[in-house]
């Protein structure tokens, strides 16, 4: 067999595959995969099957295309692991497809070359990572989970990297609460440039007992036609849900830079390696019942001694009271290696009634007591973090590690014993004047006090006084 005739018979197993892999994909799915534009985006309910469909896509654009890239993103790796890889393995066991897959890198080799690359950007050394290897086609699943960094991802890293190919980028995932963000630009406000398809749960053919299903669980959870859970969820429409958002910041609550006179400092640490590490500042002074939260930071894929030196770091620069860290997972093996080579003295983080500290932080975030430095990573995550449907844990498509660092830190925090400066009135206002008056109101009952209490043990200090 010659290298040319082995090179067609190999090209014609690939194009039987890919008619293989359409099979099954019902109208929705092949008008979004099939699309002439290079830039598309699919706003979808849950188990609507963008997903599934995007697996095909991945597959057929590789096999089609011999040494090319394609890379699947969302949040975090874990949940890129979650989402895609079980079905990528799936088509390559169903359809016999000459490939290689790697568990430990998540990455789909083909034999012609070509490669399926699955990660998660959940920092901006991620992102620096997709910048150098030109892309043939690039997915951005869960896309309102990015928030503003969106952006920054497809501005910055992905666009350029398509320019060698051509190539293809999809962005798609549901609606989320906070209705910020380019994917919400995009899908919900006609942006220019960009091919929108949106579809259901009913339009899958696949869960045919939808309907019935969503309205009995909307008439168990008690959801008006206007509940906005049940039509992000389950009508694919973006409607701002304060309820849903796990942490109730506002633009009040940032600050330009931070006050001069803040006295006690708290760093937070959460430990990850897939997911993120991250570290938080937060401070308090002696006078104001406030706690400032600043300096946030979150890498992936630190080892031990990284952690090490990003925490010495900080502590070349702060005097740290507390340093809380978290002990979850293996965690505590990590702070005891911390503690003992490297002498950096840690405290386990407290963990428990997790609901119940988010509550005493909003609390303070809508009173003003806490403030957050203009641009401080905890915003980038708190501003779109959302509960699960059920409204007991956080949404796994979000990322939260910097919102626990500052979690950790701000339990141990005691700026609530602060009861805030005394501010005098300029003198001769009419401020000034009413002070006055008040002042004097209460010396003269106070004095009127005293004589009644003399009066009352020696009636005749009452004619004497």
């Amino acid at each position: 067999m010659t290298p040319e005739y082995a090179k067609a018979v190999l090209a014609e197993l690939h194009r039987r595959s890919g008619t293989d892999l359409l099979t099954g994909l019902f109208p929705q799915q092949l008008a979004f995969i099939q699309a002439k534009s290079k830039f598309r985006a699919a706003l979808c309910t849950r188990r609507a099957g963008k997903t599934y469909a995007v697996a095909v896509l991945l597959l057929l654009t590789m096999l089609a295309h011999p040494n090319s890239n394609a890379v699947y993103i969302t949040i975090t790796r874990r949940q890129a692991k979650k989402n895609l890889w079980p079905i990528l393995k799936m088509l390559i066991q169903k359809h016999n497809l000459q490939v290689t897959t790697n568990e430990t890198d998540l990455e789909v080799r083909i034999s012609n070359g070509s490669t399926i690359m699955l990660i998660g950007c959940d920092d901006s050394r991620q992102i620096d990572k997709l910048r150098g290897t030109p892309y043939r086609l690039a997915v951005v699943d869960e896309a309102a989970s990015f928030g503003a960094k969106l952006k920054e991802l497809i501005e910055d890293a992905i666009g350029p990297a398509l320019m060698d190919n051509t190539g293809d980028l999809l962005l798609m995932g549901t609606p989320g609460a906070a209705c910020v963000g380019l994917f919400h630009e995009i899908t919900n406000c006609n942006t220019k440039g960009w091919d929108v398809h949106k579809w259901s749960v009913l339009d899958n053919p696949f869960i045919p007992h939808a309907k019935a299903w969503i309205a009995a669980h909307k008439e168990s959870m008690g959801w008006a036609d206007n509940n906005p859970t049940y039509l992000r969820e389950y009508c694919g429409r973006w409607v701002r849900d304060e309820s849903s958002l796990v942490y109730k910041f506002t633009k009040n609550n940032v600050i330009q830079v931070l006050p001069e006179n803040l006295t006690h400092h708290i760093l937070g640490v959460d430990l990850g390696f897939d997911d993120a590490t991250a570290l938080s500042d937060i401070s308090f002074g002696d006078i104001e019942p406030k706690v400032y939260i600043h300096n946030s930071f979150k890498q992936s894929h630190c080892i031990v001694s990284d952690v090490a030196a990003l925490i010495k770091a900080r502590c070349d620069k702060v005097k740290y009271e507390r340093i809380i860290i978290d002990q979850g997972g293996l965690g505590k093996m990590i702070v005891a290696e911390l503690n003992s080579r490297w002498q950096l003295p840690l405290t386990a983080a407290e963990k428990s009634d997790k609901a119940g500290i988010i509550a005493l932080l909003n609390s303070d975030l809508q009173v003003g007591r806490v403030n957050v430095v203009q641009n401080d990573l905890w915003i980038e995550e708190a501003e779109i973090l959302q509960w699960d449907i059920a409204h007991r844990k956080e949404n796994s498509a979000y990322a939260n590690h910097v919102c626990d660092a500052v979690l950790y830190g701000y339990r141990e925090a005691r700026h609530w014993l602060n009861k805030g400066a005394t501010v005098n009135p300029l003198a001769n206002s009419s401020e000034a004047l009413a002070q006055w008056e008040k002042d004097y109101e209460k010396s003269l009952v106070k004095k009127i006090k005293i004589q009644y209490t003399r009066s009352w043990d020696n009636p005749d200090n009452l004619f004497n006084s």
